[in-house]
């Protein structure tokens, strides 16, 4: 069985999926929680989920960022049979239609949260000097949203977003894979002010921000410093 919980309401997925599989724990299932944002943890997520469970344990699998790993989304596409028993949570903050149209073929349950209301779209302006590393711009957007009493929380979820389609269409080899063609043709464009895993490294620094600022560390300070890496 697989849902996928997706949307810009962050907060409302995160909730579901909390909510979600906490009740398939208490059916007795066991939790594990992957995410994929280099190729390393691609063959760990498609052994577990193809892989024969020795002791039979029911298990529900709590998936992330699996955009940046087209051999699982393959998988998941084509060959949900052979999971067995095991339940698959399966978060993104944005999913390509196509890649929506192909699990409902197969019967996957779609759990859209969307905000009522966007902020505006001045938050885009953000995360487009962000992509092109404009460090200035960047820095006088994010002390202005500040100043205007948005949190730094609220700015990670786009910047991440970012981050992710920088990493999908680097990977995608000059194929669109799946993106609309102006995400697709805008992120291509900025590649090449990128090295070779600098993009990589981008994410993985704005990841450590996101849990850092979670374990009890000022995120207005690791988010601010984060803009500001060259």
């Amino acid at each position: 069985m697989i849902e996928i919980i997706t949307g810009n309401n962050r907060g409302a997925c995160l909730e579901y999926v909390s909510s979600r599989s906490s009740d398939l724990i208490k059916e007795g299932r066991t939790l594990s929680r992957f995410s994929s944002i280099d190729e390393t943890n691609d063959e760990i997520i498609l052994n577990e989920l193809l892989g024969q469970d020795l002791f039979t344990t029911k298990k529900v699998y709590i998936l992330s960022d699996i955009l940046l790993a087209p051999r699982v989304i393959e998988v998941l596409e084509t060959q949900c049979d052979k999971f067995n028993d095991k339940y698959i949570l399966w978060h993104e903050d944005a999913i390509p239609a196509q890649i929506i149209k192909n699990m409902e073929k197969i019967g996957t349950t779609i759990h859209l949260y969307k905000k009522k209301e966007e902020k505006d779209n001045a938050i885009f302006a953000l995360t487009d000097a962000y992509a092109r590393r404009d460090i200035k711009q960047s820095w006088i957007i994010y002390n202005q949203f500040i100043e205007d009493g948005m949190s730094s929380h609220q700015m990670i979820g786009p910047l991440w977003w970012q981050a992710k389609m920088l990493l999908l269409v680097e990977k995608s080899q000059n194929m669109n894979p799946g993106l609309s063609p102006y995400v697709y043709t805008k992120t291509k464009k900025l590649l090449p002010l990128y090295k070779k895993g600098e993009i990589l490294k981008k994410a993985l620094n704005l990841l450590s921000v996101y849990h850092n600022g979670h374990l009890g560390d000022d995120i207005e300070i690791l988010l601010e410093k984060h803009l500001l890496e060259k």
